[in-house]
This record gives structure tokens, sequence and C-alpha cells, in this order.
């Protein structure tokens, strides 16, 4: 039987939102500090650069609750490296409490203020999130040098 799935590869800076809670490896990188301090704060220390050896060895699994909104920031594909094939992402939105922190000065200092989170995810574990588009940056760059008759302008 064959598995059925659509294909889609975003644009950089398009937005998607989790359909569903999604589950994935978090690894002990310094591009993941962020969400480590947000999401695993007991173990945001030693962060160290990604190296072969540590292939395969997520220090964890972490889970971004449904309707969370991700900024795509860089897709990484590359023939003979599927180990390190990758999209980072920016959390945009998200509901979890832990994403919102005191505010800073007098004027803030009462408010939560909602803290952006960038981090990479394994092509694979990507591929297992249920997600939807909410602002595809490159259909609105079309859009955008599309006129009136739906033609491309140059």
């Amino acid at each position: 039987m064959t598995d059925k799935r659509f294909m889609y590869v975003p644009e950089i800076s398009s937005i998607v939102r989790l359909e569903e809670d999604w589950t994935f490896a978090l690894y002990n990188e310094g591009r993941n500090d962020a969400l480590i301090s947000i999401m695993k704060p007991e173990r945001a220390t030693n962060h160290y650069r990604w190296s072969e050896s540590d292939y395969g060895k997520p220090i964890d699994f972490v889970t971004l609750s449904a309707g969370t909104e991700l900024r795509v920031d860089r897709i990484y594909i590359r023939a003979g490296s599927a180990g390190y094939s990758s999209i980072t992402f920016v959390v945009q939105k998200s509901t979890d409490p832990r994403f919102y922190v005191p505010g800073s000065g007098k004027k803030n200092a009462t408010k939560k203020v909602f803290k952006k989170a960038r981090f990479w995810a394994k092509l694979a574990d990507v591929n297992s999130s249920k997600m939807v588009v909410v602002n595809d940056k490159a259909m609105n760059d079309t859009e955008s040098n599309t006129d009136a008759n739906g033609d491309q302008s140059e």
C-alpha cells in the first residue's frame, strides 16, 4: 500500500498553523536555545554546536499545541545529507503560557509579553505534523506581480 502525501514546500517567511498537537525531537544545539529555554528550561544549559556525534540523539521530545503559528525561517535539504535535512521555524503565536514572559519597564511590568522562539526540526519530524498554510509568501509575491487580467508582470 502506498502512503499518499501532499507535497508542499513553503517559501521562506510563509506562516503555517498546527492543526494538531505536534511532538518532535529537540536537539541540544545553539539554534534551538530559545525553544529549549521555553519548553525545557531545566535543560537550558551547556548547549553546543551540532556535530556528527550528535546524529540521532535528541535531548528530549517537545509538543507544540494545535493552533501554534510558525514562520518558516530556513529550509535545509542537501543531496547525500538526509540526516541533516531540516526546517527552521520561528514560533509566531501560541496559546501555551510558557511563551509568555513578564514584561519589562514600568509600563509593561504587569503585562505578559509573547516571546518568539527560533528552532529547527528534522524534516522527518516536520513531515509527521499536520499544518495548514496561513500566509503563503510565494502566493502573496505572485499575486502582487499579477495584473487585473491575471497576467504576470515582469
